[in-house]
């Protein structure tokens, strides 16, 4: 093997590594939604108005949440979709999201506060409940860059 392929492989394999976040598990809890909304009322935004709620940091795998928030620029001025930012803009871009009604600036992360997570996530809301909680990793990135909002 050429030294060209093993410092290929070796860079792959350290930036997959890396990339790894700890997955929110398969419960989802009755009280994360009146948790998320607790949080959203600080804002003067409810869950009941959206489908989808997503949530930008920088904490975790920077490529996976650099390319999510590139993806969710198309939901910038969606009457469907919530963005929640937890970045102050020093490390992802969130310069499409200042000021539109749609967003949620949450980088002094009150969210915290609500027993909830402050990383890049997607929320599917459902009737007065959470349907689905996805963790943005290096495992799921291509796939949900691919296939939301089928997800």
């Amino acid at each position: 093997m050429s030294l060209n392929r093993i410092v290929l492989f070796l860079f792959l394999g350290l930036t997959l590594a890396s990339c790894q976040t700890k997955q929110k598990g398969e419960l989802i809890k009755k009280s994360d939604y009146q948790n998320l909304n607790s949080f959203l009322n600080e804002y003067d935004e409810s869950l009941s108005t959206y489908k989808y709620v997503l949530t930008l940091s920088s904490h975790g795998c920077m490529t996976c949440n650099r390319s999510f928030a590139a993806f969710a620029e198309r939901f910038a001025y969606s009457d469907s979709v919530l963005i929640v930012l937890f970045d102050s803009g020093a490390r992802i871009d969130i310069s499409p999201f200042k000021g539109n009604n749609n967003t949620v600036d949450d980088y002094r992360l009150k969210i915290l506060e609500h027993d909830l997570e402050a990383v890049s996530l997607i929320y599917k809301i459902g009737e007065s409940s959470i349907d689905t909680v996805i963790t943005i990793s290096a495992d799921n990135i291509e796939q949900i860059l691919n296939k939301f909002p089928e997800l």
